[in-house]
């Protein structure tokens, strides 16, 4: 009998091994392999000093090169590489970047309407420059600079970037990735002109012409424009907090947003049908969630305080809790606190009604001197398909 009961542990100990990980607690989260808990302890990355972004022997493997995302912090400056974290993308080794990085991509670029423009950059950093009555806004989308030798330059209003030269000069790059220099007595001309037909004409220094086709800017009234292409996607520019340095775009139907598969990475509150997410991911709306199976449409959670009553005086107690939405069917999940949990005792949970979840308390026997379960929060989370 003893060698049965050792059989049956080691097939348990092997079920158990292909479970989730959990470290700092023993409910680690199901959408996890691996969850580490702590209030007032970090994960250590490995610190390793790469010779430069195509480094592929500083790391110790059997493989030919770095396993795709592998992540490590580089300890010193070497080649082209500086200090910080650094992950593998398959070719090089790729710098993780914050706003401390940023080269000063445009935020804001304001018409003080007194011949002064401010420009704000990402860090908030403010540069007024007088335009001198020299610069004139066209009206159509596009402004009109003329410098002190009367050399004029028309450049769009749909900018990604200005940069101060820091030579008395500003170089400005609109949505088509052209880029032009303004200030100064003696920069190059090149201009770009409004056909009025939906298109644009891009002379260069050289005067060799470009025609290029574009869509529309519109001024909605309210600090932002929204800009269509030729295949009719719209685009919405916030004026007032300017353009995100990110490499995704944002559109408003089902067009696509880039034609490379991007990572998305956002250093604030990231918000999906909402423009004011008090979360670091808020969404307005359902949400569906798939690996290769039956998607989940959304979920809904609530929590209630319930005090379930001596099991002396009522065995197997119900309470019930109210939750908008929940039908009889869903896949329901539920939460039990720690003060809850009592000598021989159980909680099963299902929705008994429309918008009513019942928890129950079993057991199958119990204790008198720990039979009545103080009050507790209890959460209740119901998924939908």
């Amino acid at each position: 009998m003893r060698k049965y009961y050792l059989i049956l542990l080691a097939l348990l100990i092997t079920i158990m091994s292909y479970a989730q990980m959990g470290v700092g607690t023993t409910f680690p989260d199901e959408s996890a392999q691996l969850d580490v808990v702590s209030n007032d302890k970090g994960i250590l990355i490995p610190r390793v000093t790469l010779q430069n972004s195509t480094d592929t022997t500083t790391i110790s493997s059997d493989l030919l090169s770095n396993p795709i995302s592998l992540l490590v912090y580089n300890t010193k400056a070497s080649g082209d590489l500086i200090e910080g974290y650094h992950y593998w993308n398959g070719s090089k080794w790729l710098r993780l970047i914050n706003s401390d990085d940023s080269n000063g991509v445009v935020t804001t670029l304001v018409d003080n309407n007194d011949g002064t423009f401010t420009y704000t950059s990402e860090n908030n950093t403010q540069t007024t420059f007088d335009a001198d009555g020299d610069l004139i806004d066209n009206n159509n989308g596009t402004f009109t600079y003329t410098n002190a030798a009367n050399t004029v330059t028309t450049f769009d209003a749909k900018l990604t970037s200005v940069i101060d030269n820091s030579d008395g000069t500003y170089t400005i790059t609109d949505d088509f990735g052209i880029s032009i220099t303004i200030g100064g007595a003696t920069e190059t001309t090149t201009t770009l002109v409004d056909n009025n037909d939906g298109t644009f004409t891009y002379t260069s220094e050289d005067n060799t012409q470009t025609t290029l086709t574009s869509g529309s800017l519109t001024n909605n009234g309210d600090g932002s424009y929204t800009f269509t292409d030729a295949t009719g996607i719209n685009t919405t520019i916030l004026a007032s907090t300017g353009l995100a340095i990110e490499p995704w775009n944002g559109v408003d139907d089902n067009g696509p947003a880039t034609d490379n598969t991007e990572d998305i990475y956002t250093l604030g509150d990231v918000g999906i049908g909402t423009n004011t997410p008090s979360a670091t991911l808020e969404v307005n709306g359902n949400v569906i969630i798939g690996n290769g199976g039956t998607a989940i449409r959304r979920s809904l959670s609530t929590t209630a305080v319930l005090d379930f009553p001596d099991r002396r005086v009522i065995n197997q107690p119900e309470l019930t809790i109210t939750l908008a939405g929940a039908n009889i069917g869903d896949v329901l999940c539920l939460g039990v606190p720690p003060a809850a949990m009592i000598t021989f005792a159980y909680y099963i949970a299902w929705v008994s009604s429309p918008n009513v979840i019942t928890i129950k308390q079993r057991n199958s026997s119990y204790n008198p001197s720990d039979s009545d379960a103080p009050p507790a929060t209890f959460r209740v989370t119901v998924f939908q398909y």
